[in-house]
């Protein structure tokens, strides 16, 4: 997504290395880059299980803020999120992630593998889309107007106090 040319302390990670807690290495390289690196602002995004495990992270970081440091969810992204407490989940994953000051939630609802509206969220079923209309599981979170809008997403709301 470029963030990181664009000067973002931002890393990439395999929702496999985010617990059902929240534990992990992702969770490790948001408090390092808190504590260590003096990190305020923090986004958060996934596709299916890492939509998943986007709300576990921000859970966990929400539970223990008071260990961690002074930050900011200033916004979280799911992407025809799933649940992730097993690599079987094929739950979609409706709850907004704690404490995200902004979700926006990209989905589509055909198929055994599908998000669906996250309360509170600023939710698009991209296949109302005359661009998303033919997207599915598979081919959502590699589609250009997907990925441009959560990029411009995340940089907008990053910039927000």
């Amino acid at each position: 997504m470029h963030l990181h040319e664009q000067g973002y302390d931002a890393h990439y990670y395999d929702e496999d290395v985010v617990g059902n807690n929240g534990a992990g290495a992702a969770y490790d390289e948001v408090v390092s880059a808190i504590q260590d690196r003096g990190v305020t602002h923090v986004a958060i995004y996934g596709h299916s299980h890492g939509g998943g495990s986007t709300h576990d992270l921000a859970e966990r970081l929400n539970a223990n803020r008071a260990g961690i440091g002074t930050f900011t969810i200033n916004v979280t992204v799911y992407v025809d999120a799933i649940q992730n407490d097993s690599d079987f989940d094929n739950d979609s994953e409706l709850r907004f992630p704690p404490s995200s000051g902004h979700h926006m939630n990209y989905y589509q609802p055909n198929g055994l593998l599908h998000g669906g509206i996250v309360p509170g969220a600023d939710n698009l079923d991209v296949t109302t889309t005359q661009w998303g209309q033919n997207l599915d599981h598979k081919t959502i979170d590699n589609n250009g107007t997907v990925i441009n809008a959560v990029r411009d997403r995340i940089i907008q709301q990053m910039s927000q106090p």
